[in-house]
């Protein structure tokens, strides 16, 4: 929580960035010559205790913030990857890194003694394509084949344990498994082309799902409620599991195609996203279809991922180029296809990357290339070059990678430019004027200022208002007498000149004033809240003393 209490202030400032305005920064260029063990990087990871990784074309590279240490095959007998391009990193829960290189091999790495591990079972080097960490220490490793392999460190040992579950294929049928799930009890489950299977977390015994029929059922998706699973199965069925008991058919979504994603949005709101026909919004019995038939600037329905921002819009990763965004408030789509200096569409063979940073600004690189940062007022994408080219997008330059670190700098990989680091020169405060037509309003005089377990911005003014904001600053509306939330001014919003606001640990409002007692607020269902005020009251003892309140203490229970 946050409060200011008992002084004016003449203007609201807030810590904040503005998405549009990131022209001032320092960069910083890293190539072989700093130590860098290549000047190709395909991904970069920050560890718990800092260190930036960095997979290279030529071996893996780790940065303290001063010097490169290079691990590579010819370099070091401890080093025994078998091919030196590394593809990707990732740190589980022990601190391990998990490496895998460009002829899909697989690797651990211990920081603490600077060893490693190859992944390998029946004497055979494996053809992994993905690493999957679990919290547990659990790391699944994905293979070309549809098949997996769950590893699993000994800290004592520092040993592997290495788990096909053969008898998953041979005794159960199974021929891929599409996805694995850990959830918030520790206990894995494997989502399979035939069933659904529990892994006993001490025995680590399979045991297949039962169903309330028969078939055959292929599963690709899962989330967790408090009380059950849902899980996304084929021709988009929908099935339920609650903790403890069998599978049932739930409900079926209106499409032949696999539900391969299953996403909460908000509360009370789910989005389940299948491989060739778009995605489905659910919120409670309304579904809005977001495909191209119904949506004509959705490039097409083929999706791979989605990414949603912190301001509720989704971002969508097809199989074409470019990147889609879908405003659910709008009900409406942007495609975002990036073009070169000839005037043609970006192509290279780069994926989609989209992340946010600390100070809100979101980064977009959409499949086919054109790193950019996204400005939400005018709903486009800012080139975001370093070079300083005339074309602020070029059809040779490929981005690999891009990240933020925990200190809020942005590494960047490209083809052009090379690893460089970019750090932001940020003006922290935005000046947010309450009233723009006057600013010596007394709107713009503020007499107390506080942040809800909600995010919401509570503003005391001296024209006797409560100005409440969203978490992005923008307005809710004003309280009334009534507690209602109000969009236009009237006379019942003129609460009195309110000094102190203050919820305590029941979620209820405490607001004192200059001359108008207390106001104690609960919240209501509908958003708004339960009036009570408090005034002195000159025929009954029990009333306040007096009016003038400008602080309040409630004793701790």
């Amino acid at each position: 929580m946050k409060t200011l209490n008992s002084f004016i202030v003449l203007f609201l400032f807030f810590c904040s960035i503005q998405a549009t305005n990131i022209s001032h920064y320092a960069i910083t260029d890293y190539t072989v010559k700093d130590g860098l063990g290549h000047g190709l990087v395909n991904d970069i990871i920050q560890d718990r205790q800092g260190l930036l990784w960095f997979a290279t074309w030529n071996g893996l590279s780790c940065f303290d913030g001063y010097r490169f240490k290079n691990y590579k095959s010819y370099s070091n007998d401890k080093v025994i990857f078998s091919n030196d391009r590394i593809l990707s990193l990732k740190e589980d829960s022990f601190g391990f890194l998990w490496i895998l290189c460009y002829d899909n091999s697989v690797y651990r790495f211990d920081p603490t003694n600077e060893t490693f591990i190859a992944v390998e079972t029946l004497g055979d080097q494996e053809n992994f394509v993905a690493i999957e960490a679990f919290s547990s220490g659990v790391v699944w490793l994905k293979k070309n084949d549809g098949t997996a392999v769950r590893v699993f460190s000994d800290l004592q040992t520092r040993k592997l344990s290495i788990n096909r579950f053969p008898y998953l294929y041979k005794s159960y049928g199974v021929r891929k498994i599409n996805k694995v799930y850990q959830d918030k009890s520790l206990q894995e489950w494997i989502l399979t082309d035939n069933g659904i299977y529990s892994l006993e977390s001490v025995k680590h015994v399979l045991a297949k799902q039962k169903q309330d029929d028969s078939r055959n059922v292929a599963f690709y998706s899962i989330i967790e409620k408090e009380d059950c699973f849902i899980l996304g199965s084929e021709k988009g069925n929908l099935w339920k599991c609650h903790k403890g008991s069998n599978l049932f058919w739930l409900k079926r979504i209106d499409t032949q195609a696999n539900i391969v994603d299953i996403r909460r949005y908000g509360s009370d709101t789910y989005i389940y996203v299948t491989d060739t026909d778009g995605f489905f919004i659910e919120k409670g019995q309304q579904i809005i279809h977001v495909c191209k038939e119904n949506y004509s600037k959705l490039p097409d329905d083929k999706i791979h991922d989605l990414y949603i921002d912190g301001y509720g819009l989704i971002w969508i990763n097809h199989s074409t180029f470019g990147i889609s965004m879908f405003d659910i408030q709008k009900n409406e789509v942007t495609y975002f296809l990036i073009h070169d200096e000839y005037g043609n569409p970006l192509m290279t063979e780069t994926g989609a990357i989209v992340f946010e940073d600390k100070n809100d600004i979101l980064w977009i690189h959409p499949k086919g290339g054109g790193f950019s940062y996204y400005d939400r007022e005018n709903n486009q994408l800012i080139p975001f070059n370093t070079i300083k080219d005339k074309y602020m997008w070029r059809s040779n330059d490929r981005c690999y990678c891009a990240t933020i670190d925990r200190q809020g700098n942005l590494w960047l990989s490209t083809q052009m430019g090379g690893l460089k680091k970019i750090i932001f020169q940020h003006n922290p405060f935005q000046l947010l004027s309450l009233d723009n037509y006057d600013i010596n309003s007394a709107r713009n005089e503020i007499r107390a200022l506080y942040v809800d377990k909600e995010q919401r911005i509570w503003i005391g003014t001296r024209n006797m208002e409560i100005i409440l904001l969203d978490k992005h600053k923008k307005k809710l509306g004003y309280l009334s007498r009534s507690g209602k939330i109000v969009q236009k001014e009237r006379e019942d919003i003129k609460i009195g000149k309110v000094y102190n606001i203050f919820q305590d640990n029941k979620g209820i409002f405490w607001l004192s004033t200059k001359g108008n007692g207390i106001f104690r607020l609960q919240p209501q269902s509908d958003g708004g809240f339960a009036v009570e005020h408090y005034c002195y009251d000159n025929s009954d003892k029990y009333s306040l003393s007096n009016d003038q309140y400008f602080g309040k203490f409630l004793p701790k229970n």
